[in-house]
């Protein structure tokens, strides 16, 4: 068995995930996970998971939950359950490497032990690996999980900054302080994370820079703690102004070394994380890294990134650190918001910041059935798609304010469609069961949402949708027809024949553009004549597209590449590497935000 707590809670049989049941349930799954191998009593995990308000049956509700957890966990396997009962109550047994958190802890340890920098960078990324999020996101709510989630984000800190110390050692110093800078801003008081920003900086050859970040340190520790830095930073200070040897050799980049953004960064005061404690782990840096000969290297970007490229160079100039396999990234109102698949949770990034400033679990529990997830944006809302089922509405300091049932789960289907598209005050979504629907959703700002129409339509698999120039826009998988709707009546107006493969939409520009993973291509639909007027080939497997000001951007997912295509000439202009898998795409703040996971 494979028992994950470090992110959302799941449990793994091989390769099969286990469906844990409702909250109260993977509560009690969370509680004895947590004292593996240990004996809870029988009051304990009522004092535990029903504090001052214990149901009458007591005890009996305890056996209970116990007996439908050890279903859950036996799955129909007819194994023995790893859930015992032993008196005054219950055990979990867990065996060596069966659960994360002991993985991560043994790794942490052997690199402890190591004495070479690159083996202690090697297996501390490694631990920091097995993080898919914070941890035990979906339960940060219950009260005895509470002091567990601090102490597991705390190690997870802790080691983080063990291995940019082992970073530091092997001279990655510009390749560090795009990370650090983010860490830095989210922990502003951490007196550790701000020396090794100061080092980064001054290995870069910034010693003015790594100056700066002391003193705004030292502001922050006398405004908000009344105290002085501590020995060590004062002393870090000290060597910096006299420029010691024994720090590592400045080196000054050329002027025209460093990308220049859209619109410079700027430190901000500590972000409020919203539902979820928020740790930022190893990212790569955020500017160019330049070499012996002043040539300027491209960046790698990390899994479980965002890369941002600037389109006025068309480089990739930072990466900001999400959650386990980021995939739907769309903008709103001065915020991106990005959803993270594996990890089940909705982030929202200040894009002027580049950085995540709130993270919030989104309520759908895994297993074989897990509906995949979709993102829309209207105004400064956002809405995730449980697909076919459940509409949740996020407000902009990113928490749950509504859940909007689609259709009840009644258990397994076959491949049904997966899309959503909006407008301010209006969100569609199709539906394949008990038949083929359009469902049409008014959202308007502070009242409560409803089903406003349910538009009947044909049979097929909707991969895409798109709203644009006055009309609603489907893709449907197989056959690879693009419908063109009355958003008001559900009418068809026109129906375009692709082939098969339409992966995504997006209107601008004037027209609709429209990905197929088949040809991998983007196709042109002109708006007054509903035909295909250029098939645009693009890199290998495209899945997203945004539009921007002069430009088409394309995620492509088979080759790790953004393409983007000018709408003047319909051609494709740049091939921009990000690696990995690229799986969303977005524009905001004059830059492009590509999503990638490994």
């Amino acid at each position: 068995m494979d028992y994950r707590i470090l992110g959302p809670l799941e449990v793994f049989d091989r390769e099969r995930a286990l469906s844990l049941g409702g909250s109260r349930q993977r509560a009690l799954l969370a509680l004895l996970l947590l004292h593996p191998n240990e004996v809870l009593s029988t009051d304990r995990l009522l004092d535990e998971l029903w504090g001052e308000q214990p149901p009458e049956s007591g005890p009996k509700a305890v056996q209970v939950l116990v007996s439908q957890l050890r279903k859950a966990l036996q799955d129909g396997s007819g194994a023995e359950s790893p859930l015992v009962t032993r008196a005054p109550g219950y055990v979990m047994r867990v065996a060596e490497g069966e659960l994360d958190r002991d993985r991560f802890e043994s790794l942490v340890e052997q690199a402890g032990a190591e004495k070479e920098p690159e083996a202690r960078a090697r297996l501390l990324r490694e631990a920091l690996g097995i993080w898919r999020g914070p941890p035990l996101a979906d339960l940060s709510y219950e009260e005895f999980a509470q002091p567990a989630i601090a102490r597991l984000a705390e190690a997870r800190l802790a080691a983080l900054e063990a291995r940019i110390d082992a970073d530091l050692a092997l001279g990655r110093h510009s390749a560090l302080t795009g990370e650090v800078d983010e860490l830095v801003t989210q922990h502003p008081l951490r007196e550790r994370l701000r020396g090794q920003l100061m080092l980064a900086l001054y290995g870069s050859g910034r010693q003015a820079d790594a100056l700066a970040v002391y003193q705004d340190g030292r502001r922050r520790l006398v405004d908000e703690l009344g105290v002085e830095p501590g020995p060590e930073l004062r002393q870090l200070q000290k060597q910096i102004l006299a420029q010691d040897p024994a720090l590592p050799a400045a080196r000054t980049e050329p002027a025209g070394a460093r990308l220049a953004s859209k619109r410079p960064r700027r430190r901000r005061g500590l972000l409020a994380l919203t539902g979820v404690v928020a740790v930022a782990i190893a990212a790569v840096v955020a500017a160019l890294v330049v070499d012996e000969n002043g040539e300027a290297e491209p960046i790698v970007v990390t899994p479980n990134s965002v890369a941002v490229i600037d389109p006025g160079t068309n480089r990739v100039v930072d990466s900001v650190r999400v959650g386990d396999s980021p995939g739907p990234i769309e903008a709103s109102d001065n915020a991106l918001w990005v959803v993270n698949i594996n990890a089940r949770t909705l982030m929202k990034i200040d894009p002027a910041a580049r950085s995540v400033v709130g993270s919030v679990a989104v309520p759908v529990s895994p297993g074989r059935n897990t509906p995949p997830l979709q993102l829309a944006v209207a105004g400064e809302e956002a809405w995730v798609w449980a697909c076919h089922l459940t509409l949740y509405r996020f407000d902009p300091s990113v928490h749950i304010t509504e859940e909007l049932e689609i259709f009840r789960d009644t258990g397994a289907f076959p491949p049904f469609s997966c899309a959503v598209t909006a407008e301010p005050g209006t969100i569609w979504a199709p539906v394949d069961y008990p038949k083929s629907e359009i469902v049409r959703v008014e959202a308007r700002p502070e009242t409560p949402a409803f089903i406003s129409d349910r538009f009947p339509a044909p049979r097929g698999e909707r991969s895409a949708m798109a709203f644009g120039a006055g009309s609603l826009w489907l893709a449907d998988n197989e056959g690879g027809a693009v419908r063109r709707l009355d958003p008001d009546t559900g009418a068809i107006a026109a129906t375009i024949r692709l082939g098969d493969g339409p992966t995504a939409m997006a209107y601008g520009a004037g027209a609709i553009w429209v990905a197929s993973d088949v040809g991998d291509s983007v196709m042109r639909i002109d708006l007054r004549t509903n035909s295909v007027v250029r098939a645009i080939s693009v890199g290998a497997d495209p899945v997203a597209l945004a539009v921007g000001d002069d430009a088409i951007w394309v995620a492509n997912s088979g080759d790790g590449t953004v393409s983007r295509i000018d709408p003047a000439t319909n051609q494709v202009t740049e091939t921009i590497e990000v690696g990995h898998r690229p799986l969303g795409v977005a524009v905001a703040d004059g830059l492009v935000w590509v999503t990638v996971r490994s």
